[in-house]
């Protein structure tokens, strides 16, 4: 059976077959940010443990809270276009680590004796690829500077408890050419998870990007 390709696939595709391809960089990459992630909990006595027992879990009070994830990442990028070009492609296949949530029981809402929960306690583990666009607006310093904005869009698409999730980011770069072979860059993203429900945040990816003509 002949399966669909990834995002991360497509985008090893786009950047290999894009052309003419004669000029972009490479750089290794780390990221970092939070996002938002839905816990649900419930409580098996009523009025979150002031009332009295609830003898079918099927009726247990259901509560839920939108918690602050921490993430990071690290992984390589690829940049299609001339150095001086404003508008580059970029490509990035990243492994990127999410923190465990919190434990519902410290908001306090339903009473700890009466709180059933199943809150990650753990690190998550994501092999994701994004595919991009930079437009440069602003150039300075000998034309050394440069900023603007960018946009992509990819997946997380290798877990281990099969929880894949769609990446759509948006924000601003800026990066400085040290020498005409070497660039470093900072991109600050709004950034949404489309899994079963929405989530939100900030990522910061920053690297060293090896320019070549």
């Amino acid at each position: 059976m002949r399966l669909p390709p990834t995002p991360f696939a497509l985008g090893v595709l786009y950047a290999l077959s894009a052309a003419p391809a004669y000029a972009g960089g490479i750089a290794p990459i780390v990221s970092g940010g939070f996002h938002t992630e839905r816990v649900f909990y419930y409580s098996k006595e009523q009025e979150g443990g002031a009332g009295n027992p609830i003898r079918d879990p099927a009726n247990y009070e259901r509560y839920d809270q939108i918690q602050a994830v921490g993430n990071a990442g690290v992984g390589l990028e690829i940049v299609l276009g001339d150095r001086d070009d404003l508008v580059q492609g970029v490509f990035r296949g990243f492994w990127m680590l999410d923190t465990p949530q919190g434990d519902p029981a410290k908001a306090g809402v339903v009473d700890a004796d009466a709180i059933v929960s199943a809150y990650r306690t753990t690190p998550r583990n994501t092999g994701a690829g994004t595919v991009g666009m930079q437009w440069g607006l602003v150039r300075a310093a000998n034309d050394k500077f440069k900023a603007g904005l960018s946009i992509h869009a990819g997946a997380g698409f290798l877990t281990p408890d099969h929880s894949e999730f769609l990446i759509a980011q948006a924000g601003g770069f800026a990066g400085y050419q040290m020498t005409r072979g070497l660039e470093a860059f900072i991109d600050v993203d709004y950034t949404l998870r489309v899994q079963k429900t929405l989530s939100n945040g900030l990522t910061a990816t920053a690297g060293l990007r090896v320019l070549f003509d």
